[in-house]
């Protein structure tokens, strides 16, 4: 008799149990789709680009018709409309205000530019030197290029034309050391081909 109730009483825990877990799973499974549903509205509002209209109050209720209610509402909308008018035109000095200051750096480094491109063409050494170089290019734009963003790192930077292509190079230096010293920052800063070589003057 006892076994027959410690059975029972195990049946009726397992099923509580059972009962207890689908409960759980529907549960689940129901706030998964309620966040599910939250995150898609806030993405296709995000996506929308557009904010949501708002309503015009003196459009959409009836208010009575009394000169009073009539001004205070005209103030209102002046006022808001003056707001957003005055919030409008601080953006728009904002932005062409970056544009201009940025037009400006680029103007500058452009003037840095061609004064330290001209400083590196005016380096000469005579007898033997040494000079890392660093890219060879059939077209003169990707010489230019690549120039320019070793001279603004404040490199002496040089493009010589050998009648098929153009080579850049790090240099002149002196000191076969100091190339090689030079050669391995290159390296560290990742440009990794390069190739070190002696010129005579």
């Amino acid at each position: 008799m006892i076994k027959g109730k410690g059975k029972g009483n195990i049946k009726r825990q397992k099923a509580k149990r059972a009962k207890a877990s689908v409960t759980q799973r529907v549960l689940g499974i129901f706030l998964l789709c309620l966040m599910m549903l939250v995150l898609g509205v806030i993405i296709f509002n995000f996506f929308k680009g557009t904010p949501p209209a708002r309503s015009n109050t003196t459009a959409t209720q009836h208010i009575p018709n009394t000169s009073s209610t009539q001004q205070a509402g005209a103030t209102t909308d002046a006022g808001q409309q003056a707001t957003a008018n005055a919030v409008e035109a601080q953006n728009q000095r904002a932005k062409y205000s970056f544009y201009n200051d940025l037009r400006k750096r680029s103007e500058e480094v452009h003037v840095e530019l061609e004064e330290k491109i001209k400083a590196a063409e005016e380096i000469k050494i005579d007898g033997k030197n040494y000079r890392i170089q660093i890219g060879a290019f059939r077209e003169r734009a990707h010489a230019d290029r690549l120039r320019a963003r070793m001279i603004l790192r404040n490199y002496p930077v040089q493009i010589i034309n050998n009648g098929e292509l153009f080579l850049v190079q790090v240099g002149p230096y002196m000191d076969r050391e100091e190339a090689l010293s030079i050669q391995r920052k290159l390296q560290r800063q990742g440009i990794k081909d390069s190739v070190l070589k002696a010129y005579l003057n």
